[in-house]
């Protein structure tokens, strides 16, 4: 029996061209089709939108009589390669059927160090790479149900996601007060902070990034230093599967005064003693309480 295997991502909503050759040529010329779908552990990303089931579905609905089995990504090339001959061994049954790995250019195979023999498919379609069609999809959205009923399908089974925050206490030791912020349309304050970027080397960067931002660049500070983590119970999150840690630090307070930019409506210093939990918007009552443990020792 002559056995094709295929290894393939298939990370597009349809099967292209130059996908759809591919199967046909390896189901065309062999008994038997074997596809194994690479995964990763990552999911919902621009480069791995789709599940593996999802995918499945897709490829079968193409070629109905196909085997298809899931193979995780590892760090190492060789081990790959042990990883996917073990597969192969176990989807066989090692058996003395003739295996043929089959791939395009820029595929698998070039790199491939096996036991298996692998053949070229030569497949020549159009420019149908499955990055530029990703690419393509997420630039617009489409005025369909089922457009937008996949993104309701996507929000629903994506995993449960914790979004690093900080949270910025600025002391000022000399005179014993500690600097607050108060957002538009709110009644109490809040330390200031917010919500750690990709282009953050570590949260103390993103604690004096987001106070800076919020006080117009206008302070001159030091010193940051960690206090507490906690969830917070931010009132746009209630619902929501999905939550905020917030990570608390604090700085301190050198010269010049903190203009409010747009997120903040005003900035109020407040003495050590005068500080309680009326001051504060229920969120960040328990940084107020880390922060108390540090102000109790002075």
């Amino acid at each position: 029996m002559h056995i094709g295997v295929i290894v393939a991502r298939f990370q597009t909503p349809f099967l292209h061209e130059g996908h759809q050759k591919l199967l046909q040529l390896v189901a065309d010329t062999n008994d038997k089709t074997i596809l194994f779908l690479g995964t990763n552990g990552i999911t919902l990303t621009q480069n791995n939108p789709l599940s593996f089931e999802i995918r499945k579905q897709m490829v079968q609905s193409f070629l109905p009589n196909i085997d298809i089995y899931p193979l995780a990504d590892t760090k190492d090339n060789t081990e790959w390669d042990s990883r996917l001959d073990q597969e192969i061994d176990l989807m066989t049954h090692k058996t003395l059927d003739i295996i043929t790995l089959y791939g395009d250019r820029g595929s698998f195979i070039e790199g491939y160090k096996g036991k298996f023999k692998t053949q070229h498919a030569n497949i020549t379609v159009l420019d149908t790479s499955a990055t530029k069609i990703r690419q393509e999809i997420g630039q617009k959205p489409l005025n369909t149900s089922d457009f937008r009923a996949g993104i309701v399908y996507a929000a629903y089974n994506k995993p449960s996601i914790c979004y690093p925050t900080v949270g910025v206490a600025v002391i000022d030791w000399k005179k014993k007060r500690v600097l607050l912020g108060k957002k538009p349309n709110e009644k109490k304050f809040g330390f200031f902070g917010g919500f750690a970027n990709a282009d953050d080397k570590n949260l103390e960067a993103t604690a004096k990034r987001t106070l800076d931002q919020q006080t117009t660049n206008q302070l001159e500070t030091q010193n940051f230093r960690y206090i507490a983590s906690t969830q917070i119970n931010h009132w746009q999150y209630k619902t929501e599967k999905d939550v905020l840690l917030c990570i608390f630090f604090a700085c301190d307070y050198l010269v010049k005064h903190a203009t409010p930019d747009d997120q903040i409506a005003q900035t109020q210093w407040f003495d050590f003693g005068e500080l309680n939990q009326e001051t504060f918007e229920s969120e960040h009552l328990p940084l107020f309480e880390a922060l108390n443990h540090v102000l109790n020792r002075y």
